[in-house]
């Protein structure tokens, strides 16, 4: 019976939590809010809309580092509908989410209702008239942002850690070679991952810059050094196997 290296198991044991940590990733900043806009959608389609007059409107910003703020508008409005007045607290979104310039936006908009003293269109549940949205509408850019993330870092994740064990792990005797070489495992990891990590770290350290908050630079920085530690990688393996198809060629 074949039994793999001591260290194929070490191998197997970082695939592991290196797949499970891009899947984590993938999920938080890519599944969590794309389930939430679709729960939201799906939920609210038969919501009707009523005027309402803006009383009160809030932005929520949490949590308070400032680094990594999730935005939302909380009002509170009046409306009327069958006969009956009713006062409710409406939001933008089920727990907020990062898009500051679109909370920023409705925000403005409602606190120039509620000066004005205009009305405002509301979504309502018609089976329960207390519960209401302020946009029911399909976010399509909140859906488009995260759905690469919610598919890529999984996806990068589990295939590179299924190559990695495939390729650590020796053949069985007798069995064809293995014809994926690993220099270009690498080259293509390297840059799947630095096309993955670069836009949202870059974004995540302007933020970080510009709100002066800088406990979270330390963290951001970790991914394109790895990003750069894999880039060299993949350039010595590409270096060694020119050489070796140089010599052969000699």
């Amino acid at each position: 019976m074949l039994r793999p290296h001591p260290r194929r198991w070490a191998v197997a044991l970082f695939v592991l939590l290196f797949s499970g940590g891009f899947v984590l990733l993938g999920a938080l900043v890519g599944m969590l809010p794309l389930h939430d806009q679709a729960a939201q959608w799906y939920a609210q389609r038969a919501f009707v809309p009523v005027p309402a007059r803006v009383e009160a409107v809030r932005l929520m910003v949490t949590p308070h580092a400032k680094a990594d703020q999730h935005f939302q508008v909380m009002a509170s409005l009046s409306y009327q509908y069958q006969g009956r007045t009713f006062q409710v607290r409406g939001s933008t979104s089920q727990r907020g989410d990062t898009f500051r310039a679109y909370h920023e936006k409705r925000y403005s908009e409602l606190e120039q209702a509620r000066r004005q003293a205009s009305s405002v269109p509301l979504w309502i549940n018609p089976d329960n008239p207390e519960q209401v949205t302020l946009d029911r509408g399909f976010r399509w850019l909140v859906a488009l942002l995260s759905l690469p993330l919610a598919l890529g870092f999984p996806l990068v994740g589990l295939g590179a850690s299924a190559a990695l064990v495939w390729l650590s792990w020796p053949a069985p005797a007798g069995a064809a070679p293995r014809k994926i070489k690993p220099v270009r495992l690498v080259c293509f990891f390297a840059l799947v991952w630095n096309a993955l990590t670069l836009p949202f770290c870059l974004a995540k350290l302007y933020d970080s810059l510009t709100e002066h908050a800088y406990g979270l630079i330390p963290v951001l920085l970790v991914f394109p050094v790895i990003g750069l530690l894999l880039a060299n990688w993949a350039r010595r393996l590409w270096r060694q196997q020119r050489q070796l198809h140089s010599s052969m060629a000699s």
